[in-house]
């Protein structure tokens, strides 16, 4: 499933739009045939929604765009669409100026696999851009997620403030912000941070950053190669030992390698196995832990024993599941379904304060994937709710 890089669009209709669709020559692009007669040219004008003050209005805008020309287009395959890499000029767009303005939408669409100079095609319509007054402060972070290093042998130091790019209240006072965390910077693993800013009004927005916190391959070398040293020495300072207690007698010889090998014997290594989804039950979805829907299905009959209906694409769950007679909500939940706009997970773990889940997926960058996202959504995919499977 396509990871997209900002939030999804409100969509608002109302008058009749004008598409032009050109397909570029001589472009390795996928095969596929485009062309205005694909389009339903009696669909209102679209208005596309931003917040007054977003710093990233204009990706926004452009998702929105790309999105509802994939959605009423059946020949533009969202997946195949390479999101970044596209652009998109907005002719008569004020972004400081709330209320509907008209705009004409030119985007150059770029196909997954081209290099960052090839265009696939080009669509241009007219098109109302509403700025919305903002009710929520912004929090925008730099990444949804971080490598920082051990701090065991460096010293270094992780400060969560600096990873906010941005964060403002069209209030014109800055919001107040919470910071919780759960990074050990002593030990290798996967940590979140979760960011809340709350503005005067009692008005939220949250934010995760999921953190990695990994030593170095060269401190990890440095003390593979002290270990082996110091197993070297031992090794030879017990030979020794063996050496000079041949020279008692033989009850104090025999003693001391029984002694020699009880210690080997407690010396053994142990290892905790990580939970491994593979394939198991009726799965009805394909693809593989590569499609979000079969991992979904997946992660929740291997963890609860129970096997879901098809309820077709990702952003259908929830409306089928509460058909289905399944309870849903917007209440996370350990043993739950997350259903976004694209994308469906497993919840296997919620914090202790609510402000962050564990989910297990299927097509993150096209495989197997578990992170800590905000009980709001992913970062990229607003949340639709959760569906209750016990």
């Amino acid at each position: 499933m396509l990871k997209l890089k900002k939030k999804y669009r409100k969509a608002l209709r109302t008058a009749v739009p004008v598409f032009t669709i050109f397909t570029v020559a001589a472009v390795a692009a996928p095969k596929m045939q485009v062309s205005a007669a694909n389009l339903d040219a009696n669909k209102s004008m679209p208005v596309y929604t931003v917040t007054a003050g977003d710093p990233y209005a204009m990706d926004t805008l452009k998702t929105q765009i790309i999105t509802k020309l994939a959605d009423e287009n059946e020949n533009l395959d969202i997946t195949n669409i390479d999101i970044d890499k596209s652009s998109v000029d907005l002719q008569g767009y004020m972004p400081a100026k709330t209320g509907l303005q008209s705009v004409k939408a030119k985007v150059s669409l770029a196909m997954l696999g081209d290099s960052a100079s090839s265009i696939a095609y080009t669509l241009s319509e007219d098109a109302l851009v509403k700025v919305e007054k903002s009710s929520d402060p912004v929090l925008k972070l730099k990444s949804d997620t971080v490598t920082v290093t051990n701090s065991t042998d460096t010293g270094a130091v992780f400060d969560p403030a600096t990873y906010i790019a941005a964060i403002s209240d069209d209030s014109g006072v800055l919001p107040a912000l919470k910071i919780s965390s759960n990074v050990d910077t002593a030990a290798d693993g996967n940590y979140f941070v979760s960011y809340t800013a709350v503005d005067n009004e009692g008005n939220s927005t949250n934010a995760v950053l999921n953190v990695t916190v990994k030593t170095p391959q060269e401190i990890l070398d440095a003390r593979a190669e002290a270990e082996a040293q110091a197993q070297k020495e031992a090794e030879d300072a017990e030979k020794k030992k063996q050496e000079e207690e041949q020279k008692q007698k033989e009850e104090a010889l025999k003693k001391a390698q029984e002694e020699a090998e009880a210690a080997a014997a407690a010396q053994g290594d142990t290892s905790v196995a990580e939970k491994q989804y593979g394939t198991s039950g009726a799965n009805p979805y394909p693809g593989g832990w590569s499609n979000c829907t079969y991992g979904a299905w997946e992660a929740t009959y291997e963890s609860t024993g129970v096997s879901l209906p098809n309820w077709g694409n990702a952003w259908n769950w929830l409306g089928n599941a509460s058909a289905s007679g399944y309870s849903t909500g917007r209440t996370p939940a350990a043993g739950s379904v997350a259903v976004y706009s694209h994308h469906v997970a497993y919840v296997d773990a919620v914090s202790a304060d609510g402000t962050a889940v564990h989910i297990v997926e299927g097509g993150f960058n096209g495989h197997y994937n578990s992170r800590w996202v905000s009980p709001n959504g992913t970062g990229t995919q607003g949340l639709q709710g959760y569906i209750y499977i016990n």
